[in-house]
């Protein structure tokens, strides 16, 4: 896991010499124990750049004349490099390489006289963190780093962001450029960082939306399209494999995303180089499924105990800290050392989502439809409900007023809130050895298919069929599976619920959660399906966050 952290100023004598301890120090405020770490500044000292990392793998490069190149996550030009191999392209070609990279990264790069760039993914699922905090500008891949830089020039304790709690405790996960603290957000969607001289920082608008094409995706052909997508998946999937130092792995599931990974790596010739497994009960779906299509077509594959999380308050406490309460902390998974792992999460974003909501989620009705979320997340209070669907609605309408096209307005909201939320609040997983599969332009590429194609998951089902792996296949005709095993030991958490719902019986998050249908929910904890379980949890990391004995918090108003 890496932290990095850029402070700059226009002031003569240069960055505040306060922040010194904090930047020369072990990133202790954000909990990471830093076993390797640099601290860069600019010729006039206006500019610090401080780099934090857990594991001994090479971030950064400190050229003879004073520049600094670092990359975090995980990068990868299809068919050239992947990994720490990026960096000479980028030290070759610029922030312009940027363009061509798939994968989830930041890449920054610093000169001694303070000019420079911050570039991000196309659609900005890796975080960069912006605050203003009196005459500096302080910018980082965490927020709490930035809030440490906030208590240090100021003494006081970061206010903790009263929006977020709520859209926590209704959506799940934080929305728009919000942060879990006040004056702190994200830097706007689409949107990358400049730096000039004299301490001048700017936000650049570098990407085009995501309806519209600019390479091989703009194409009336869906053939074409097809073909240009498996290319650049089959050819970044190889190099991925090719490049690696450490064993590759990826999960086999009864999920398309799986299959669709699998079936990269079969039409790129490196399937038998991937170790394939599947987590929880042999007798679930999932491993019978996995067991199926490894048999029918020679696959290496084994079966693995589910992975789980420490079931206790502090360890509760402590998820919720790490992504600052901007994502329910139910699901934060230890990932397994020493491999990188291959992800398809991001293959959701290559088929439409939402789609049973549809029909009813247009800019009109949404209003009226309130109870769509509401019966999905029947923990928050009504009024909560309302303001962050009024709110939604607000999103919506930018997004069609920018030109957007109707029959892709659902997933681009899916793609700008939900997967870069979701996805960039889990950098604990992804700067460690989760390698997303993401790839920018096949997403832009999905967008020019028909919202029926897009619906039938014709991207998925084409690849996986062209791979010679089935696409039609269930577990229809074996005996009736038990419920899949989701990591949550629910007789272990049902105290460690009660005793997180006792201790935030006045957190400041009371004013958006329904504390009796809560208490409800915690009672009958054990018996209650996986969704609104991750919905309790999301309820509860709401409260922890905004709680001040749990985490020192003041909640804005």
């Amino acid at each position: 896991m890496v932290h990095w952290l850029i402070v700059r100023t226009s002031r003569p004598e240069g960055v505040d010499a306060r922040l010194t301890p904090l930047l020369d120090g072990d990133c202790s405020s954000s909990g990471l124990e830093a076993v390797e770490r640099t601290l860069w500044w600019s010729q006039d000292r206006g500019t610090a750049a401080a780099i934090w990392t857990d594991d001994r793998q090479a971030r950064w490069v400190l050229d003879e004349d004073g520049s600094l190149l670092a990359m975090t996550g995980h990068a990868v030009a299809p068919g050239r490099a992947a990994g720490p191999g990026v960096r000479p392209i980028l030290r070759a070609e610029g922030a312009a390489a940027c363009r061509d990279l798939d994968g989830m990264f930041t890449a920054i790069s610093l000169r001694a006289d303070g000019r420079g760039w911050i570039r991000s993914d196309r659609f900005g699922l890796s975080p960069v963190y912006r605050a203003d905090v009196g005459d500096h500008v302080v910018l980082a891949n965490r927020p709490a780093d930035v809030a440490a830089v906030v208590r240090a020039c100021t003494g006081l304790e970061p206010r903790r962001d009263s929006a977020t709690i709520r859209h926590v405790a209704v959506l799940g996960t934080a929305f728009g450029d919000r942060s879990g603290f006040a004056g702190i957000r994200r830097v706007a969607n689409r949107h990358d960082v400049d730096f000039g001289t004299g301490g001048g920082t700017r936000e650049v608008e570098v990407w085009s939306r995501p309806w519209e094409p600019d390479r091989w995706a703009a194409s009336d052909d869906p053939k074409a399209l097809l073909d240009g997508v498996q290319q650049r998946l089959v050819d970044g999937l190889r190099t991925i494999v090719e490049a690696s130092t450490a064993p590759v792995e990826a999960e086999l599931t009864a999920g398309t995303d799986s299959r669709l990974v699998l079936a990269l790596a079969r039409l790129a010739g490196v399937e038998s180089q991937l170790h394939f497994h599947t987590f929880g009960s042999p007798e679930a779906d999932d491993a019978r499924v996995a067991q199926r299509i490894s048999r029918d077509i020679g696959l290496a594959w084994e079966m693995r105990r589910a992975r789980t999380s420490e079931a206790s308050v502090d360890a509760f406490v402590d998820r919720v800290r790490s992504t600052s309460g901007e994502f329910g902390a139910g699901g934060l998974v230890p990932p397994r050392e020493g491999t990188l792992l291959l992800s398809g999460i991001m293959g959701e974003a290559l088929s439409a989502k939402y789609v049973n909501f549809i029909p009813r989620f247009t800019l009109h009705a949404i209003r009226r439809q309130r109870r769509v979320l509401s019966q999905v997340q029947p923990y928050p209070t009504a009024k909560a409900v309302r303001r962050t669907m009024r709110e939604v609605a607000a999103e919506m309408g930018r997004i069609a007023r920018d030109g957007c096209p109707p029959d892709a307005l659902m997933d681009v909201f899916y793609l700008r809130q939900r997967e870069r939320r979701w996805v960039g609040a889990r950098p604990d997983r992804w700067d460690r050895n989760l390698f997303p599969l993401y790839s920018p332009d096949a997403i832009v590429a999905n967008l020019q298919l028909p919202a029926a194609r897009r619906q039938d998951a014709l991207i998925h089902r084409t690849i996986i069929e062209r791979a010679d792996l089935p696409w039609d296949i269930s577990s229809a005709g074996l005996p009736p599976a038990p419920p899949p095993d989701d990591g949550v030991d629910r007789p272990v958490m049902k105290p460690v619920m009660q005793e997180l719902l006792a201790l935030c019986r006045d957190s400041p998050g009371l004013e958006f959660v329904n504390l009796v249908a809560l208490s409800g929910a915690v009672e009958r904890y054990s018996e209650l399906p996986r969704v609104p379980r991750q919905k309790v949890t999301d309820a509860l990391t709401a409260l922890v966050w905004a709680n001040p004995t749990l985490c020192a918090a003041t909640v804005d108003r």
